[in-house]
């Protein structure tokens, strides 16, 4: 339908605008990066279905983080600062608080210098 390839073809300027603003970003921080045509995309990755117009960037020094390995190792680092850390806790909210204005506060909350 004529609304449908509209909003694809928005979709794709979208998507050709956030590669080009990548690039940019890229080369204003001295991030080597290969800028890649569809043709250029299938070769590398076959797996992978691309449309005639796609592009795409390819960081050649980039990788990729497990998400767990990454917080492990910043609380390992804040617990050798000194930090505590409390796990399978329930946060339901932070607040601010002068110290010795608050008389009515619940016997679970925690007074703590800093919260991450």
């Amino acid at each position: 339908s004529i609304r449908h390839d509209a909003s694809k073809e928005q979709h794709h300027h979208q998507h050709q605008g956030l590669v080009a603003a990548c690039h940019r970003s890229a080369n204003q921080h001295n991030i080597p990066v290969q800028y890649m045509t569809s043709l250029e995309l299938r070769k590398r990755y076959p797996q992978f279905i691309f449309q005639d117009d796609d592009i795409g960037l390819l960081e050649p020094g980039g990788g990729f983080v497990r998400p767990e390995l990454a917080v492990r190792a910043a609380l390992d680092d804040a617990m050798e600062g000194g930090a505590k850390v409390k796990e399978n806790v329930c946060v339901t909210s932070i607040e601010e608080v002068v110290e010795g204005t608050d008389d009515n506060r619940d016997s679970c909350d925690n007074d703590g210098g800093h919260v991450i």
